[in-house]
């Protein structure tokens, strides 16, 4: 898998922009991955998926991608994942004790969940601004 994504992020570093200058290459982290006993109401309900267990695949990816950084294949890594999960229970999302409040299916972020990380995107977009 790194190696795949090694030679994508290798081909978006060689591509010029519509301005004439190289692409700014940002990755993001990927998000918990779970099954529920109980509609994501609370972490207890979630178990993590293979891989996405604390040290699985996922964490060992996601901090690969974060040591691209600098590197020159990748100009910045937003830790997306990170900010939509539980602090107190790694490799699942967070939880307000309502229903699907971060997460529908497991895998993919609600409304709300997207809401948590708006300041994170915005606040990277603007430093893209000449």
């Amino acid at each position: 898998m790194q190696a795949r994504a090694t030679a994508t992020l290798t081909e978006l570093k060689r591509t010029i922009g519509p301005y004439g200058k190289p692409l700014h290459v940002t990755v993001t982290t990927v998000t918990p991955g779970v099954t529920t006993s109980n509609n994501y109401i609370n972490a207890a309900g979630q178990t993590p998926r293979a891989g996405f267990e604390t040290g699985g695949l996922r964490d060992q990816y996601n901090n690969w991608l974060k040591s691209l950084v600098g590197g020159g294949l990748v100009d910045a890594c937003l830790d997306i994942g990170a900010s939509i999960e539980d602090t107190a229970a790694p490799g699942r999302f967070i939880s307000n004790g309502t229903s699907n409040y971060a997460t529908t299916d497991g895998i993919h972020p609600t409304a709300a969940s997207v809401g948590i990380m708006s300041p994170m995107i915005t606040s990277w977009a603007q430093g893209l601004r000449p």
